[in-house]
Order: C-alpha cells, then sequence, then structure tokens
C-alpha cells in the first residue's frame, strides 16, 4: 500500500514540475509566433489564471474537493462585472478546469468531477466575452489541439448525461 502511495507522490511531484515548466514557457510565449505584444483580453485571462496558479495549485494533486474550493473562493472574490472582472474569472476558471482534468487522468478522488464543474462556467464566460479557442488556450501552457479534443469529449458527456432519457419503445409484433 505504501508503494502505491509513494508511486503516487512521485508522479504527482513528476506532473507538478512538469506543469510548471510549461506554465513558464507559455509566459515566456505570450506573445505568439507573430512575436506581438499580447492583447488586454488575453494579459487580463493570463492575470486570472496566475492568480489561480499561485493560490490553489498547490490543492491540485493531494485534494479536489479543497483544490475547488480554493478555486471557488478565487472566482468569487474577483469584484465587478466589468470585462476585465470577468476576463479574470476566465483565467480563473479555464486554469480550473485544466488542472483538474489533468489530475483527473492521474485518477485523483473528486478531480473528475471539478473538472466536470469547471468546464461550464469557463465555456460561458468564454462565449459571452468571445474569446476563441486559440486565444484562451494561450493562458495555460499546453498541448491545445489535445485539450480541444478534451473539452469536445467533455461537452458530449456533459451534453448526453443532460438529455432526457427515452422511454424503451414495447418490440412491435
Amino acid at each position: 500500500m505504501g508503494n502505491k502511495r509513494d508511486a503516487r507522490l512521485r508522479m504527482a511531484n513528476n506532473w507538478s514540475l512538469a506543469l510548471v515548466c510549461l506554465l513558464g514557457m507559455a509566459r515566456a510565449s505570450a506573445a505568439g509566433p507573430s512575436g506581438a505584444a499580447p492583447t488586454s483580453a488575453l494579459l487580463a485571462i493570463q492575470h486570472g489564471a496566475q492568480l489561480a496558479e499561485r493560490s490553489c495549485y498547490k490543492y491540485m494533486h493531494d485534494d479536489a474537493s479543497d483544490y475547488a474550493a480554493c478555486l471557488n473562493t478565487l472566482l468569487t472574490g474577483v469584484r465587478g462585472n466589468s470585462t476585465d472582472a470577468q476576463r479574470q474569472r476566465l483565467g480563473i476558471s479555464y486554469f480550473a478546469w485544466v488542472g483538474a482534468n489533468g489530475s483527473a487522468r492521474m485518477a485523483t478522488p473528486g478531480a473528475d468531477a471539478a473538472a466536470r464543474a469547471f468546464l461550464p462556467k469557463f465555456a460561458a464566460l468564454q462565449r459571452s466575452l468571445r474569446i476563441s479557442d486559440a486565444q484562451l488556450c494561450l493562458s495555460v501552457a499546453g498541448d491545445c489541439a489535445v485539450r480541444r479534443a478534451q473539452i469536445a469529449q467533455m461537452d458530449k458527456e456533459l451534453a448526453d448525461a443532460s438529455a432526457p432519457a427515452h422511454a424503451a419503445r414495447p418490440p412491435s409484433h
């Protein structure tokens, strides 16, 4: 039993190190391939994601409920309804989904439920702010193509789960 715990801790530490490196690379390349300065929208989103990382990352692999509670506290702590406040909430909720989804892939208890809770939060903000997937993806390091596929899959699963169950038709004779 101790060996499984030790292996899980090593995996979490490796994942943590990789995520920290990727986040650093994303910040360094936030200007994008053209070298243009990031937009004010992207800067506000990145600010929210960085706030989430600094405040809540430490809970990511140990306790999904503490991780989600920390992020929800950050979300409610962003005051006002200005565009920048909404962008900051988008950065927080998107980082929340990315982290919870990554933890769910490592079988952290409760992480899948947390990811499923944060997906609709960031998706609604993304739609209302008209932020593209490509622009949003720049706010948190990682493989955007893989992330978009994971989002599409989870969207489909959530839609399927919320669809009303159809009554089985009796066999025709």
